[in-house]
């Protein structure tokens, strides 16, 4: 298992397993490598990256989808030829965290939770990868 993910109201769990991303209810499919999941916030929406074949997505490398939590309304966030992977929401749901390897090697990017706005945050000559947010002052 990795990386399990809570809700903001701490009464749903998303859990991405080693071979598949698995929900009570909703979609169960293989993938070849691990998948990640998170609530991106207020929004409700889980996002998750697969290697699942989509017409959006037609070679099967790791992308970024969002989902209803019952397993329906299932779209997909980015669309490359890269892999793009660790997606996490931002604390006012307005936004998701996530690494890609688009530009070279992997990078630290950010974007809206529609999927727009895809914007790389880091530059560097080694890979940056998990990204996160930090936590909300109280």
């Amino acid at each position: 298992m990795r990386r399990p993910r809570t809700s903001r109201d701490s009464g749903r769990v998303a859990v991405a397993a080693l071979a598949a991303l698995t929900l009570v209810g909703g979609w169960l499919g293989a993938t070849r490598e691990p998948a990640g999941a998170a609530f991106p916030g207020r929004n409700g929406k889980i996002v998750f990256a697969s290697d699942r074949v989509t017409a959006g997505n037609p070679t099967g490398d790791f992308e970024i989808f969002s989902m209803n939590p019952d397993g329906t309304g299932i779209k997909q966030l980015t669309k490359n030829t890269a892999s793009d992977s660790g997606p996490v929401g931002s604390p006012d749901g307005k936004q998701i965290t996530f690494q890609s390897n688009r530009d070279g090697n992997f990078e630290i990017y950010t974007m809206a939770v529609d999927g727009g706005n895809q914007t790389r945050r880091t530059q560097n000559a080694s890979s940056d990868i998990r990204p996160d947010w930090q936590p909300k002052p109280r």
